[in-house]
């Protein structure tokens, strides 16, 4: 029997959550100086770690979902939420993520391993 996932960092709304915005990852310059395209998944979650921003996690994005609160121009990004981290049943960690397919918004749940490309914003609330 496979073991559920479970969730081991668990980002709260909170009263002082009243906007979400969006943070570019990928605009710190390498050493070289060059924007980088292509994130590793354990490169951008020690960026998240570094930001002055606090992520939003699952329970931000379905409240965002159910009330229909996702700004259109967000609909050009892959939206991640790394505020809440869910282990798999081989040890593997996971965050949702959202993206638009043309018709509406999809929940899909990425691998932190994985490489992310210059699309993708995390999705952030207010300042720690």
């Amino acid at each position: 029997m496979k073991k559920p996932w479970k969730i081991i960092k668990d980002s709260k709304i909170e009263s002082k959550d009243k906007v979400l915005r969006l943070k570019n990852p990928f605009k710190k310059k390498s050493a070289a100086k060059k924007i980088v395209r292509i994130l590793k998944g354990t490169e951008l979650m020690k960026r998240v770690e570094e930001m002055i921003w606090k992520p939003a996690g699952r329970a931000h994005a379905m409240k965002a979902l159910k009330n229909n609160i996702i700004p259109e121009d967000w609909k050009n990004y892959y939206l991640l939420f790394p505020g809440t981290i869910w282990e798999d049943e081989n040890g593997d960690l996971h965050i949702m993520a959202l993206y638009w397919d043309g018709r509406k918004w999809n929940r899909i749940f990425e691998w932190v391993e994985d490489e992310f490309l210059d699309h993708c914003r995390i999705v952030v609330t207010s300042r720690w």
